[in-house]
């Protein structure tokens, strides 16, 4: 389940760890989901999103990040990262996820990025 909080005009969303700092497999593919749903509920706004916890991600997460990003970004909307492990960031940036959804190392940096294209 994931948490959403305003900050600042900026949505906020963070998965709770589970105990051990992160998430199995299999939950992943159900949290990318619900990620979207969430998301394509209110896509016109300014989203950041942080995947501390996600060690991997299968092809079926990052096509679910995928197209949550372009959904997000044709309804005007904007989405981040941050928080995201070095395996998950070199697999989006291989895959050049990140130009799609930029990738931030702080969160002050991320909501910055997002209100300074607002």
């Amino acid at each position: 389940m994931w948490d959403i909080v305003d900050d600042d005009g900026v949505r906020v969303m963070r998965c709770p760890l589970p105990t051990g700092g992160r998430f199995d497999p299999q939950r992943v593919d159900v949290l990318f989901e619900e990620l979207h749903n969430l998301i394509a509920a209110d896509p016109h706004q300014p989203w950041l999103v942080n995947l501390e916890g996600f060690v991997l991600v299968n092809s079926r997460a990052l096509a679910l990040l995928v197209a949550t990003a372009r959904l997000v970004h044709e309804e005007g909307g904007d989405m981040v990262l941050v928080g995201v492990h070095h395996f998950v960031a070199t697999v989006l940036k291989t895959t050049r996820i990140d130009r799609l959804v930029p990738i931030h190392e702080l969160h002050c940096e991320a909501k910055a990025a997002l209100l300074d294209r607002a």
